[in-house]
This record gives structure tokens, sequence and C-alpha cells, in this order.
């Protein structure tokens, strides 16, 4: 009797830590586009976006991204017109808090590079003297996360890329692909 009652109590275990390693398994969570409206304390911009995969392990996310902006801007008469940019590549930390079965919230931190372009001399507004720093970031993101379904989610999102040039800001809107 103690013999079999040791043996259901391995085959319990087993099973129960192979279910917790199923759950805790480094998996592809997610994929995302997102379309926002940048702003910077440095630079002028027109139009961004964000690429992302995002990966779990657990309830623990970690997140690949790269992003940027650039201004709109036209050539008129063989005229260059100034451009303002940046872009940005990003390693992440985060975790989903889950408030409905429908609507979730996800905040991430991590690290971060950029690359931000501007036009020095902004008097002429026409001009080729650009220069381009490249600097080290500490990206935020937060996003509001809206579930259509098992696979896809729609949301907005907030990214701030706090770095010594400028305080990158972009808010926008995302779909998410969800594994």
């Amino acid at each position: 009797m103690k013999k079999a009652l040791l043996i259901l109590f391995s085959v319990l275990t087993i099973s129960n830590i192979y279910s917790q390693e199923d759950h805790d398994k480094f998996r592809v969570n997610s994929f995302s586009l997102s379309m926002s409206i940048p702003r910077s304390n440095k630079i002028s911009l027109g139009l961004g976006g964000n690429i992302d995969l995002t990966f779990s392990k657990g309830n623990h996310l970690f997140k690949l991204m790269t992003g940027g902006a650039s201004e709109l801007s036209f050539a008129l008469f063989g005229n260059k017109s100034p451009r303002d940019s940046f872009e940005e590549y990003n390693i992440m930390y985060g975790r989903a808090f889950e408030v409905k079965k429908w609507l979730s919230f996800d905040l991430f931190a991590g690290l971060g590079y950029a690359n931000i372009k501007y036009n020095l001399d902004t008097s002429s507004g026409f001009d080729d003297k650009f220069t381009s720093q490249k600097t080290v970031g500490f990206p935020l993101q937060v996003k509001i996360r809206f579930l259509s379904n098992k696979s896809i989610s729609l949301g907005l999102e907030q990214n701030v890329n706090i770095n010594d040039t400028s305080v990158l800001s972009k808010t926008g809107m995302f779909l998410q692909y969800n594994f």
C-alpha cells in the first residue's frame, strides 16, 4: 500500500511539474503594428510607427521593438525641404494586467538605441545642414488592449524614449496578432 501511494504521489508530482513547465515555456506571444503621432522637445515630426515582437515566459513579457518617425515634406521646384526624423531599436521587459476578458493593460520598460536627425538651420526652412545624433535611451510603453477575438487585439499605446538628445514621445493606435 505504501509503495502504491508513493508511486501515485510521484506520478502526480511529475505531471504537475510538466504542466508548470508548459506554462513557463519561452514562446512567441504577439506581433503588432502601430501608427502614431510623434512629439519631441527638439525636433518637429509628422508621422510615426512601430513594429514589435513580444515573447513570454510565464507572466513575464519580453519585447523587441523598432520604430521611427519623420516629417512629411514635399520638394517643390527642386527646393529641398527639411526632414527631421528618428529611428529607435528597443529591448523591453513588461507585464500584462487583465482587467476584463476583453480589456488589458501592458506596461513595458527597457533599454534602446535612437538615431535622431534634425535640421540645424531652421530659419530658412530649406537647408541641408542636418546633424545626426546616436544615443542610448530608456523606452517606456503603455498599451490599452481591447481583445476583439482570441487572435486579434486593437488598442491605444503611448511610447516614450528618454535619452540625452531629445525626449521622444509617440501616441497612436495598434493592431496586434496574439499567438
